[in-house]
């Protein structure tokens, strides 16, 4: 009895030890609401982010008007935007509340309107303004008369939507239509790298469009291009390669035109997308991999059977697949000649020409793997060594747990 006695007292002054640890440690910078009194809110500055994540109080009414006046209402008349112009304009809010309270995020409907500098959940300071910048682009509007929306949203009130309309006036067109360069698959792969597009004035610009190169808009170093005019509503621009073919990864490039009359007209951009780049990218048969049983080495001795770009000769080869694996405007018998492979001792290959790519065929003998079961064939033209290398495998068998 005794003995329990004096372990319970242990047990006692352990607790008041602890205890008196926690009481002189250092106390915490913020006190909790519930163990302060002082019900005054934080100073918060206007615009101050406090992140997307906040959460809605419990008690909060997601139905409740917020505390928000739209400086001119919740429709707002933007103007006459031309195409190609990227047009700015501020949306004022003003707090009505006594309060702070928390805009979370602005929105916008549509991939026409960026909302700029907005960071992210500020603060509404009460009787203070938030300007809200829009930046409404020509580009990504259709003819004529448009309405957009801004999405209001705060942490404890219901959305606020401001309609954004205007009219959207085109000054120019294109010809093939779609402001677009496109370096699409030739029927002839030998057929010259050179696609134009003509611009023409249309409605009340039509015959009065002076139109010039914007000088060093290229940043891309595979593509030039050349301006001139046809007639008096029409001028023809030209894009085509700087870098010797054959190419095979893809690029898109913006192609920018200055108005010089009428004045104060926006650029007009050109898209021009194609293929570029010097790498070879070979593709195994369908259902087939670069990886090998043991079983598939006959007489210690597989073959394997390669595509460089698209085998036309095969029946169940569709256009989409020429497309997909970009292999256009490669000038492929120039490829063929001075197609060149490093291969391991004992490896035999062999290629031949197709329409559109190279079909290759090695015969690889068992032992030419290493003893991870790896074998690495390098390929290039005319000795750069660049072409991504054909990597291929044989599944060993994994060692048994000791």
């Amino acid at each position: 009895m005794r003995r329990f006695h004096y372990l319970f007292l242990a047990i006692v002054l352990i607790f008041a030890g602890c205890d008196c640890r926690q009481n002189n440690a250092t106390p915490k910078e913020s006190v909790s609401p519930q163990a302060n009194n002082n019900t005054e809110e934080p100073e918060v500055k206007q615009g101050d982010s406090w992140g997307y994540d906040d959460k809605p109080s419990p008690d909060a009414d997601l139905t409740r008007e917020p505390p928000l006046e739209v400086v001119g209402g919740l429709v707002h008349n933007v103007g006459t935007i031309l195409s190609g112009e990227k047009k700015l304009y501020t949306l004022k809010l003003k707090s009505t509340s006594d309060k702070p309270w928390k805009l979370q995020s602005v929105d916008a409907d549509c991939a026409c309107t960026n909302i700029d500098g907005f960071p992210g959940g500020v603060m509404m300071q009460p009787g203070k303004e938030l300007p809200i910048v829009l930046r409404i682009d020509g580009n990504k509007i259709g003819a004529g008369q448009f309405e957009k929306h801004v999405m209001l949203s705060p942490l404890e009130y219901k959305t606020v939507r401001v309609s954004i309309v205007g009219k959207l006036e085109r000054f120019f067109a294109t010809v093939p239509n779609g402001r677009k360069i496109s370096f699409t698959a030739k029927g002839d792969p030998q057929t010259k790298w050179e696609e134009s597009i003509d611009i023409l004035g249309v409605g009340n610009y039509k015959d009065k469009l002076e139109l010039e190169l914007v000088k060093d808009a290229l940043k891309n170093p595979y593509l030039q291009a050349t301006l001139e005019k046809k007639d008096s509503n029409t001028w023809k621009l030209t894009a085509k390669p700087i870098k010797p073919l054959p190419y095979a990864d893809s690029f898109v490039e913006e192609i920018f035109v200055k108005v010089l009359k009428p004045e104060g007209m926006p650029l007009i951009a050109i898209s021009a997308q194609g293929p570029v780049g010097m790498r070879i990218h070979w593709n195994a048969p369908k259902g087939r991999k670069f990886t090998f049983n043991e079983e598939d080495f006959k007489d210690g001795i597989t073959k394997i059977k390669l595509q460089l770009g698209v085998d036309l000769s095969d029946p169940s080869t569709t256009v989409n697949e020429l497309l997909m694996r970009r292999v256009e405007n490669v000038e492929w018998q120039k490829l063929f000649d001075t197609l060149e492979f490093k291969v391991p001792e004992g490896v035999k290959y062999e290629k031949t020409f197709t329409r559109f790519g190279v079909r290759l065929e090695l015969t690889v003998p068992r032992t030419a793997f290493d003893e991870k079961g790896i074998l690495r064939i390098e390929n290039g033209c005319n000795g750069n060594w660049e072409g991504t290398p054909i990597n291929l495998r044989v599944k060993m068998p994994r060692k048994a747990a000791k």
